[in-house]
């Protein structure tokens, strides 16, 4: 199950180096191009509706394309896994799980190389599954960022972890 949203249709192949790497084009209503690799190595030019041609910007920044992608297969590589198995693993802390979402009780259990997360039938898995996951992430930061802290000697009142899906400006 992929836990992002990036189809392979509409792929177009782009040269970087001795590779071709295929992209896939998005206009939306954004100001300013950009463009995501995703964890798939799926790479996704967002233009504005205005905007005519992706391959400008490519040729401009396959440097950085690339880098990303091999940043990609170096986490990979780290994990032992082949390109085909990463699309079907969740990342988590550093190491790759199998996620299986179950109904019943409130519940998530890692071990044996999966997460198993439960929830009531009516109940979203995977939101619950992220609810956790910014409770375990907090505590993680606040570890982190109170020895920082320390080590800098600096103090700050509150951590803030939000969800960054509105649009700035």
């Amino acid at each position: 199950m992929k836990l992002w949203k990036c189809s392979k249709d509409q792929n177009k192949p782009i040269q970087v180096r001795n590779l071709k790497i295929p992209y896939r084009v998005e206009h939306r209503d954004v100001k300013h191009p950009r463009i995501e690799v995703k964890p798939d190595k799926d790479v996704l030019v967002i233009l504005p509706p205005d905007a005519l041609s992706p391959e400008e910007l490519l040729e401009e920044h396959k440097g950085w394309v690339q880098e990303k992608i091999s940043t990609i297969d170096e986490m990979i590589s780290e994990l032992g896994l082949g390109d085909e198995e990463i699309e079907e693993k969740l990342i988590l802390f550093g190491d790759a799980y199998n996620l299986k979402l179950e109904d019943g009780a409130y519940g998530i259990s890692i071990e044996n190389g999966s997460v198993e997360v439960s929830a009531p039938r009516d109940v979203d898995g995977l939101v619950h599954f992220r609810n956790w996951l910014r409770e375990e992430l907090r505590g993680k930061l606040t570890d982190f960022s109170e020895a920082l802290a320390s080590e800098v000697e600096v103090e700050y009142n509150k951590l803030y972890i939000r969800s960054q899906k509105t649009k700035w400006a």
